[in-house]
């Protein structure tokens, strides 16, 4: 196996704010904008923060928000509040101007094309409802349901499910999480409202998060004791086999910061710490193991 330094590029900082604000969520809008959602639980207020071509736009919200995604100058906010089951969409102004039924426990949203996909948690999962039982959908803007998966026809037992990545033209990665005798972790690539392929994974609780490129997957471990991060970059084939190919160090300046997460949108990965949000060049990790592996075959 090979191991492999990449260095981080900083897209930006995080912003300093008053005592009793947090950050509830980094996430990426459809056309890499960066979205940092913080929150005062003390006043139940959020403040959504966009980063996009070396521009901050503050957005006050007079509601605390738990999920946040981004298309053409629309925010999409969810929160996990009892009873709260609809996605609320707002301006960049901070004016709601529609919103519609998703149903309760959603983890994840991210909008592509007009095209709202949601992942589930167990909560919404066994709420058993139209949409949220098979822990994945995707609605249009208007809360119309557009594509549902068969999930019981690939495997049973679904507990959870979490949205993954959005690739354009028509493509999208979920990771479900199921459970009948065994624990069972499957990666899910979708293609034109279609399960393309599926991959059984053997992941565990120490699994942080996950980022997904073309045929890499990455991902992020956590020992639970240290609660140091190990980065593995796993190569996916079509049909459902994987080889985990390198441990991959990253590089952030200082070198002192504390990873928080991955995450992958389209063909970009990010990363994030403390105190910045990092993108890492995909084409640099797919040559440097290009490289590596010529060197040893050689």
């Amino acid at each position: 196996m090979h191991s492999l330094s990449i260095e981080l590029k900083r897209v930006c900082e995080l912003r300093s704010l008053q005592d009793g604000i947090c950050l509830e969520g980094v996430s990426i809008g459809e056309n890499s904008e960066v979205l940092l959602n913080y929150c005062n639980p003390h006043k139940s207020t959020s403040l959504i923060q966009i980063y996009s071509a070396g521009t901050w736009t503050d957005i006050p919200l007079d509601r605390q928000w738990d999920i946040v995604a981004y298309s053409n100058e629309r925010l999409y906010l969810y929160s996990s509040e009892p009873g709260a089951d609809f996605v609320h969409v707002y301006d960049v102004n901070g004016t709601e101007i529609n919103a519609f039924y998703v149903g309760f426990g959603v983890d994840d949203i991210q909008v592509q094309d007009n095209a709202v996909f949601i992942s589930y948690s167990d909560e919404g999962v066994f709420e058993r409802n139209s949409l949220c039982s098979a822990g994945f959908c995707i609605v249009d803007i208007l809360g119309n349901k557009c594509y549902q998966p068969d999930v019981d026809t690939v495997f049973e037992g679904i507990v959870d499910c979490y949205l993954q990545n959005l690739c354009k033209p028509n493509e999208a990665w979920v990771y479900f999480f199921s459970y009948t005798n065994a624990e069972h972790y499957y990666l899910v690539q979708l293609k034109k409202f279609e399960i393309n392929a599926v991959w059984e994974l053997p992941m565990g609780p120490d699994l942080i998060s996950m980022a997904i490129f073309e045929n890499l997957l990455l991902t992020d471990s956590q020992d639970l004791t240290t609660h140091a991060h190990e980065f593995s970059l796993f190569e996916l084939s079509q049909d459902g086999q994987f080889e985990k190919v390198a441990q991959i160090d990253f590089q952030t300046d200082p070198q002192s910061e504390r990873y928080q997460c991955i995450t992958s949108r389209g063909k970009s990965m990010y990363l994030y710490t403390d105190n910045a949000v990092y993108l890492a060049d995909v084409e640099q990790i797919k040559a440097r193991l290009q490289a590596e592996k010529k060197r040893y075959s050689g």
